[in-house]
């Protein structure tokens, strides 16, 4: 079959619909990979379009022939672009990077603070050293096998804590990807953290702590559940701090209305906590007010 018999089958504007769907969808893949959030974007939107054009240009059967071709190509392109793209840059986690140094310290008065900021980064790095990836790595690496382990430089003790911190930097860049994507670059240019896939998508950042993961490891998931819970109550109070583009309050909104995020065990303890801390900074600007219309009465007495 040659190509003027593929042109006369989907109809000459059907046939370039075609091309286009395909060229975009395979381009979406490399985008993603290399972190260009609206380029992904606009050729996501692309591919989107040309599928109903082919089926308005080229009738219902080949229509949906072409969609089966686009979905193909777009299953290679995605295995092309992630065995072949060059790694970028590594990923850089610096949690104290724009914290000034009382806040630095104040976080270090807890433990999840203390182990976020002075150890993770470096475990990280020794993670990302073993760890197979292009500029992403998938989830079953965690998983322990007899072959493997790319956390055995990870000290046991902190274990549970590394894979709490790698699901929140990885849940921040997801939410920043999706509902911040006009400051999506700038965010990556400062924090860079690390992409989690299944292998063709990204994964769900809860992920982390799949049965298949946890039971590799013999971790306890109720002590998992314990140490979480401690790990997000600090880390609803720095999340913005650690997003940095986008004020605390559009980060609470985005988090909770996203379902991917607050489903599930995980999910539903984040949700408590951020709800929490909403209830705390109203309870805070009231009593800030409060403070305001009291001063200014005692002024205005003064001045009688």
């Amino acid at each position: 079959m040659n190509m003027n018999t593929l042109i006369q089958l989907f109809s000459p504007v059907g046939f370039l619909f075609l091309i286009i769907g395909m060229i975009a969808y395979i381009s979406s893949h490399f985008f993603f990979v290399r972190g260009y959030a609206k380029l992904d974007k606009y050729a996501k939107i692309i591919g989107f379009i040309s599928i109903p054009s082919v089926l308005i240009f080229s009738g219902l059967r080949m229509g949906l022939i072409s969609i089966l071709i686009i979905w193909l190509s777009s299953v290679l392109g995605a295995l092309f672009v992630r065995w072949t793209c060059k790694p970028g840059e590594s990923p850089v986690l610096s949690p104290a990077i724009s914290l000034a140094e009382e806040d630095v310290q104040e976080y270090l008065k807890t433990e999840s603070g203390k182990y976020f900021i002075k150890r993770f980064p470096g475990q990280f790095d020794k993670f990302w050293d073993v760890v197979p990836h292009g500029d992403a790595f998938r989830f079953a690496s965690l998983i322990k096998t007899e072959n493997c382990d790319c956390l055995a430089q990870i000290p046991s003790k902190d274990v549970n804590m590394f894979l709490v911190s790698l699901s929140y930097v990885i849940l921040i860049d997801q939410v920043m990807y999706t509902h911040f994507n006009d400051a999506y670059e700038k965010f990556r240019q400062r924090n860079n953290p690390p992409k989690m896939t299944t292998g063709w998508f990204n994964a769900n950042p809860w992920t982390v702590f799949h049965r298949n993961v946890l039971r590799s490891r013999s971790i306890d998931e109720l002590s998992l559940q314990k140490d979480f819970k401690k790990f997000t109550k600090f880390f609803v109070d720095y999340a913005a701090t650690y997003a940095w583009y986008v004020n605390d309050n559009q980060l609470a909104e985005a988090l909770l209305n996203d379902k991917d995020v607050v489903g599930g065990t995980y999910g539903r303890v984040l949700k408590k906590n951020i709800e929490a801390w909403k209830e705390r900074k109203n309870q805070e600007w009231l009593a800030h007010l409060h403070n305001q219309a009291e001063a200014a009465r005692k002024s205005g007495r003064h001045s009688l």
